[in-house]
């Protein structure tokens, strides 16, 4: 069985924030999972600027920005980022107290927001970071 890789939007658009988000990024021909409807939809092209979903569309049916950064995501998937509602980040010594770690590790695996429901306060104010 054939694996893709999983493109998240949110790494993506974190990865473009400064002079890149100006202009623009395009992915193009990349499997849009389409959490409202349930489904995938192959050979799209998503167009993100400033941090915003600016344009989604069947790709080559409508121009890209001049000047935008290209990614080729064919074969690939763009999906939203996922919220995990019930972790503990830090719960005694088997979790790395390494936020650096801890938060990379969520991120990596398409979790770009989490609901804490526990821990040492002192080391959650991740958010304020």
């Amino acid at each position: 069985m054939r694996q893709a890789f999983i493109v998240v939007l949110t790494i993506a658009i974190a990865a473009i924030r400064g002079g890149a988000s100006d202009r623009g990024v395009a992915f193009v021909h990349v499997n849009v999972v389409d959490v409202d409807e349930g489904s995938v939809r192959p050979d799209m092209s998503v167009v993100v600027k400033s941090q915003h979903i600016v344009r989604i569309g069947k790709s080559g049916h409508f121009k890209l920005p001049k000047n935008a950064r290209i990614v080729d995501g064919t074969g690939k998937y763009l999906i939203p980022g996922l919220w995990d509602m019930h972790v503990h980040t830090i719960f005694g010594d088997w979790i790395p107290k390494n936020e650096k770690v801890t938060l990379a590790l969520f991120v990596a695996n398409g979790i770009t927001g989490v609901r804490d429901m526990g821990g040492d306060l002192d080391s959650l104010a991740h958010r304020d970071r």
